[in-house]
């Protein structure tokens, strides 16, 4: 007769009919011990979080009070460019409007910018890196909150912050108590100074923690309000809702108890019995599991009977087996996807790098045929609808023709076209299909920008095997990567047009007030060019040069034209009139949002290496390297110019001149870019002609402003 072995389940169930207690007993030890541990750590945590919550809130109330002016666009300006006479104004207006203890304005290096008080003697305030602190004073206590003042183009980080210590008194907490059903008081030295309980009901809490009074479910604890370096200077007294506890621990406890009691003569063999029978082949499977994840994926139980556990373990080696398997599938998998993500993120820094995307697309083009295992890759952009022959890397052998028929197809119906037999495709004309060899598998994916075909990415290989899907998705990939670098780079050419053309127009204004000093600046600004390009400036730092340049002389727009058409030698009163055009040259350019930049180097344009220039006689590297290349410029066109009371140096002596004033008057370095480029410089020499002719009208009114 055969006997069916027992189940997993028939053995649990006769196990727990002989030993029903044994799991009470287990059950209502642990729990009672684990439950009595949690709620201590709850309650402890419950009165801890219902302090820090009294403590958090009063401080947010303030601080929240406060925040709607650090905001505003006019103080985040002050804190920026450190106006220490705004941010006065500023902070007594955050004083009385939030009927504040005192304010103080600090910088980001924690230095003092302004400061407003209400007491006789302003303290030093601070607070701790909780972003609030507590302080006493004459028998008061303060709350001392933060708020960081942060303005664009800073990375997130504050540019400054705002400290501000308004007093802690009963409104402040019974706002509190509203908020956190926490009802509080606070003591100095004793004695009440804030609470939220009001009327007869107003009592001593601090006394009555002493004794831990609970009054219904509530119990009163005490904590310390710290200031900034940690120092205990009051005491909070909260009531917090701990009553229900007790009664949850009471009653643990008697059940526990009663359990307990009963559990005690329960016979532990059938326990044990059952450990050895199903606890040991779990603990195999429990330390093959941990291997697994430790990353040995083969792993083999032994497998001995029918019961569950026996099922359960030739299951489990299958998984082991099924695990192994597909892992080494993902792996290289990821691998195949690391490769061509990090290949794209190459290409979209490659194509973001450079203004003009077009110059970086033969790179481009080379890392898609590796990412794609092919022959070649070819870019073909459209100009005035009309298709160029394409950027190509690899070897396209005699098919470019092939190739560049299917691209114009591809832009005509903007679609994805592609072939495993180039020489056979219908859409190519006859002589396109017998040149076609040495290519057979193509792909082209069309270059969409604004909503139309400019262009296309082709693919190829000699082997006939059919591009992927997953191809096409790469390619489409990187055609909205060169669709989105030539919108960027249409955008900065639109932008760098608009510059140019706010430059010509104040260059244009300036020319009608003073023709001489426009077509000064003109000349200049394109030795400045030169010079700049010879320190190896990039081509943002030259357009600055060029634009300092222009506009160095700008601001005697704002100069009387008695003074500026004055035959004469100036008087000092005159001279100094004049050396203000810098100052209005700095407003004017300040005025204009793309040109703001470009304000601080048109007033230090007539700064000196040695610092005895003006306006603000600076000296050395402190002076912008753009307005410095302009000043040397200035100088030598002024040299090489004819004057009514001097002809014009030759080119030798004026380079002369500032080689003998280089490290004095003019930054050394400057000067000896400005020597190897002169000879070859397009204003150097013979260049200057035009300019002298066409300015000689006012070089009698401007002779003696240099």
């Amino acid at each position: 007769m055969h006997i069916r072995p027992l189940s997993l389940g028939s053995k649990f169930v006769l196990a727990l009919a002989v030993c029903a207690l044994v799991p009470l007993l287990v059950f209502s030890a642990v729990n009672y011990l684990r439950t009595s541990a949690g709620l201590t750590t709850i309650q402890n945590r419950l009165v801890a979080d219902s302090t820090a919550a009294v403590e958090s809130d009063a401080a947010q109330q303030q601080a929240t009070g406060i925040a709607p002016f650090t905001v505003s666009t006019d103080f985040v300006r002050s804190v920026s460019s450190g106006d220490r006479r705004a941010l006065a104004a500023a902070a007594q207006l955050i004083l009385e409007s939030r009927n504040l203890m005192q304010v103080e304005v600090r910088a980001s290096d924690g230095s003092l910018l302004a400061r407003a008080s209400m007491l006789p003697s302003p303290r030093r305030i601070s607070v701790g890196s909780s972003g609030y602190a507590f302080q006493s004073s004459f028998g008061r206590l303060w709350v001392i909150s933060s708020v960081p003042v942060t303005a664009a183009g800073h990375n997130g980080q504050p540019i400054g912050t705002v400290v501000a210590a308004g007093q802690l008194d009963d409104d402040v907490l019974q706002r509190v108590a509203q908020r956190t059903g926490t009802p509080a008081s606070a003591y100095v030295d004793g004695l009440l100074v804030a609470s939220s309980v009001v009327g007869a009901a107003r009592l001593d809490q601090l006394s009555a923690a002493e004794g831990r009074p609970s009054v219904g479910d509530r119990t009163t604890y005490l904590g310390p309000l710290r200031d900034a370096q940690g120092r205990r200077v009051a005491t909070l007294a909260v009531a917090v809702r701990v009553g229900a506890f007790a009664a949850i621990r009471d009653s643990m406890r008697t059940t526990s108890t009663l359990a307990l009691a009963l559990a005690l003569a329960v016979a532990l063999v059938a326990a044990l019995f059952l450990a050895r029978r199903v606890i040991r082949p779990l603990r195999r499977l429990s330390s093959a599991a941990e291997a697994i994840s430790g990353g040995e994926l083969r792993q083999r139980l032994p497998v001995s009977g029918e019961d569950e556990v026996a099922v359960l373990a030739r299951s489990f080696n299958c998984m082991s087996e099924r695990i192994a398997d597909t892992v080494g599938e993902l792996a290289g998998q990821i691998q195949v996807l690391s490769r061509s993500l990090a290949d794209l993120s190459l290409v979209g820094e490659t194509l973001a790098q450079s203004p003009d995307a077009t110059t970086e697309l033969e790179v481009v083009a080379q890392r898609v045929r590796m990412m794609t295992d092919s022959d070649f890759c070819g870019i073909h952009l459209l100009e005035e609808d009309l298709s160029r022959e394409g950027i190509y890397a690899g070897t396209v052998n005699g098919s470019m023709m092939a190739v560049e028929e299917l691209v114009r197809w591809t832009n005509q119906v903007d679609m994805l076209a592609t072939t495993s037999k180039l020489a056979q495709d219908e859409r190519l004309s006859p002589l396109a299909a017998r040149g076609a060899t040495g290519i057979s598998s193509v792909m082209v994916v069309p270059v969409v920008h604004q909503g139309r075909a400019v262009g296309a990415i082709s693919v190829g290989r000699a082997r006939p095997l059919e591009y992927s899907p997953s191809t096409a998705a790469l390619l489409c990939t990187v055609a909205s990567q060169v669709a989105t670098a030539l919108r960027h780079a249409q955008t900065y050419k639109e932008l760098a047009a608009s510059y140019r053309q706010t430059v010509v127009a104040l260059a244009a204004a300036l020319e009608a007030k003073d023709s001489y000093t426009a077509d000064h600046a003109d000349t200049i600004a394109k030795l400045a060019t030169a010079v700049g390009r010879e320190l190896s400036l990039s081509e943002p730092d030259l357009r600055r040069v060029e634009y300092a340049a222009l506009l160095h002389d700008v601001g005697k727009i704002g100069i009387s034209p008695e003074i500026l058409d004055k035959p004469g030698p100036l008087s000092s009163e005159e001279r100094s009139i004049v050396n203000q055009h810098t100052l209005i040259g700095e407003q004017i350019v300040a005025r204009i949002d793309y040109l703001r930049p470009l304000a601080p180097l048109v007033r230090a344009a007539h700064e000196r290496w040695d610092g005895h220039g003006y306006p603000d006689r600076i000296a050395g590297d402190v002076i912008p390297l753009e307005s410095r290349i302009a000043f040397v410029c200035d100088a030598m066109h002024a040299m090489t110019s004819d004057r009514p009371y001097r002809a014009r140096l030759s080119d030798e002596e004026a380079l002369n001149e500032l080689t003998t004033n280089a490290g004095s008057q003019f930054d050394p370095d400057v000067v000896a870019a400005l020597l190897k480029v002169w000879p070859q410089c397009d204003v150097g020499a013979h260049g200057l002609e035009a300019t002298r002719q066409e300015g000689g009208r006012g070089l009698q009114a401007t002779a003696n402003r240099r």
